[in-house]
């Protein structure tokens, strides 16, 4: 018998060709899809004894896209729907389609329940050029090429509010409202790049929620490197800057500047660009699996220890190669040492002379016995002077005028005969001879004649 599936109000009945259950009762719609999906092969036909109101219609269309086309006669004014050119005149939306050929139902789009109304959240629908779905995230902003990125929703730390435009590179501070909490990563050490985690991929304010792209493609921005001062091609790859915060560059930073690719430049346009996300973080030699470094000093080396399986600073002593550029048995001179002067150093004489005498010296005042060894400290002072001492007669202790003649008694010194033992003189009884007596005087006359 013809098997029929009736909506009379809000009652559904289901006639089968099946003897032991002629009639099936259901009091919802998926009840009535439960019944359809099994025996779509069955049914021939749906009869609908409502009002012929559109949006009853509207209603009961997920409970029947199971069936093939045909399969419903009639059309709304009989009460009863037809797949195809009928279904877009009860929708009026003309993207719905039954392919008969693929016994399908086909759409442009299909919005998902629980995306906000009014808005794109939930829209999927086929892209063409990428070759997947692309679904419309939370806040309509985002579109996710199912399975070809990755995207992390994440609260905005950075205490500024993150635009799209500047694509900033971002790292995880911690997590604020069971979400990531991320604020602006930077090349200059580990601590802020080791958890760079991906590009802002729409606007956050801050402390706000907003998605990141992790993996694949961001597009609609510039993508020419003029927003970072440089120049940016196809290909080009693209690292965490280490000196601007978030920036991206082609320049590939240098040592010690932490080297962490972000992603790479999939079109450089200034408008549509897009880039390719996808982080290295890179890591330490120490945090190499197989590597342990402990307190590192200059100048080690690492050796593997094999009773434990890994790396090892150490330090060690590296054998010679040569000397002075010889091998073999080395016998050096005075010219294979660099730094060597004979003009540094005294003379042999010089030598013998400073094991046998006191050398002189500017300022300074030796005191030494017999031996020649020295008994006591350098001078301190003088008469309680210090410095370049000048002295006078009151500095000298045992110093007395008295003991010397005047300066009129030196002068009288310098010409007259002086009292001398043995000599017998006159001052009251002299006789004046001539020059020719004189010299006929006998010698040693006891008398002095003066010469007038």
């Amino acid at each position: 018998m013809a098997t029929k599936i009736t909506y009379t109000d809000k009652v559904k009945t289901v006639d089968l060709p099946n003897p032991a259950v002629e009639k099936f009762r259901a009091d919802d719609a998926n009840e009535v899809k439960t019944v359809v999906n099994l025996h779509a092969d069955d049914i021939d036909t749906i009869n609908l004894d409502v009002a012929a109101v559109e949006s009853d219609i509207i209603n009961i269309e997920s409970d029947i896209l199971a069936l093939e086309s045909g399969k419903v006669d009639g059309s709304i004014a009989s009460s009863q729907v037809a797949f195809g050119s009928d279904l877009a005149a009860i929708t009026g939306d003309d993207d719905f389609a039954y392919d008969s050929l693929g016994k399908q139902l086909t759409a442009d789009n299909i919005k998902l329940n629980g995306g906000g109304a009014g808005t794109n959240e939930g829209n999927l629908s086929w892209n063409d050029a990428d070759g997947t779905l692309d679904l419309e995230l939370k806040g309509g902003n985002v579109t996710l090429q199912v399975g070809q990125e990755e995207v992390v929703r994440v609260v905005n730390g950075t205490g500024v509010n993150l635009l799209e435009s500047q694509y900033k590179v971002v790292k995880i501070i911690g997590a604020q409202g069971q979400r990531l909490q991320v604020d602006f990563a930077l090349a200059d050490s580990d601590i802020n790049s080791a958890t760079a985690i991906g590009i802002v991929t729409e606007n956050i304010n801050n402390n706000q929620e907003g998605f990141i792209t992790t993996i694949g493609a961001v597009r609609g921005i510039n993508t020419t490197g003029s927003l970072q001062g440089e120049t940016w091609a196809d290909g080009d790859v693209l690292y965490l800057s280490p000196t601007i915060e978030g920036a991206l560059t082609n320049i590939k930073p240098l040592t010690p500047a932490h080297l962490i690719v972000v992603g790479f430049v999939e079109y450089a346009h200034a408008n549509n660009g897009k880039i390719y996300v996808k982080v290295d973080n890179g890591y330490e030699l120490e945090e190499l699996h197989d590597v342990l470094i402990t307190s590192p000093l200059d100048n080690q080396i690492l050796q593997y220890n094999s009773s434990v399986g890994y790396w090892e600073n150490k330090t060690v002593v590296i054998p010679v190669d040569s000397v002075a550029g010889k091998t073999g048995n080395v016998t050096l001179v005075k010219a294979d040492i660099t730094d060597f002067s004979d003009s540094d150093y005294a003379t042999s004489a010089q030598g013998l002379l400073a094991d046998t005498a006191i050398q002189s010296g500017d300022n300074i005042s030796e005191l030494f016995n017999d031996s020649g060894y020295i008994t006591s400290a350098p001078v301190d002072s003088v008469a309680g002077k210090t410095g370049a001492v000048t002295l006078v007669k009151s500095d000298i202790t045992d110093f007395s005028d008295a003991d010397y003649a005047t300066a009129a008694q030196g002068t009288t010194a310098d010409n007259s005969i002086q009292k001398n033992i043995g000599a017998t003189y006159t001052t009251d009884s002299v006789a004046t001879v001539s020059q020719t007596e004189y010299d006929a005087l006998t010698p040693n006359a006891t008398t002095i004649y003066f010469i007038v």
